[in-house]
C-alpha cells in the first residue's frame, strides 16, 4: 500500500514511520510538507514520475496550502477524486466534521500516542481495497 502523508510537523511523520515499522506492515509512506507540494506531487504521478498513492492522510493546519485548500483543490480534479482522503481533527464533534464530508473526505480523529500511531498501522494494513495480508516493510520518501 502506499500512501501520502500530507503533514508538516516531523514528530508526526516519524510516529507513523516508525509505527508502520514496528507493526511490519508492506506501506510505503510518501511525505508532503503542505497541500501545495502533495497536489505537485500527485500531479506528477498523474504523469508517471511518481507513484500514485492508495490512500492520503491530511493534516489540516499546515504553512502554504492547510488541507481544506487542498481538498478545495482536489474536488475540482476528477483524477484526484479517484484517491480517497482520509482528514485528521481534533474531535469528530467540531464543525470541521461536515466540511472535510462535504468536500469528498473521510474525517478521523488525529492519533496523539505512539499506540494511536499503531493501532493506524494496523487498520491502513486492512484498508479494503487492498490485500490485507500483512507484509514485512516500510519506506519513507520526502517529497518536499
Amino acid at each position: 500500500m502506499k500512501i501520502l502523508q500530507v503533514e508538516d510537523s516531523l514528530n508526526e511523520t516519524s510516529l507513523l514511520a516508525e509505527a508502520i515499522k514496528s507493526s511490519a506492515v508492506d506501506i510505503t509512506v510518501q511525505v508532503a510538507p503542505n497541500g501545495l507540494r502533495a497536489i505537485e506531487h500527485l500531479h506528477l504521478a498523474s504523469q508517471g514520475t511518481h507513484d500514485v498513492p492508495d490512500l492520503i492522510l491530511l493534516d489540516l493546519k499546515m504553512p502554504v496550502m492547510d488541507g481544506m485548500s487542498f481538498l478545495q483543490v482536489r474536488s475540482k480534479q476528477d483524477a484526484l477524486l479517484r484517491i480517497p482522503v482520509v482528514v485528521f481533527i481534533s474531535s469528530m464533534k467540531s464543525p470541521t466534521v461536515d466540511k472535510v464530508k462535504t468536500l469528498g473526505a473521510t474525517p478521523m480523529v488525529k492519533p496523539m500516542t505512539f499506540d494511536d500511531y499503531l493501532a493506524l498501522a494496523r487498520r491502513l494494513s486492512r484498508f479494503p481495497s487492498l490485500d490485507a495480508t500483512p507484509k514485512h516493510g516500510h519506506q519513507v520518501i520526502s517529497v518536499g
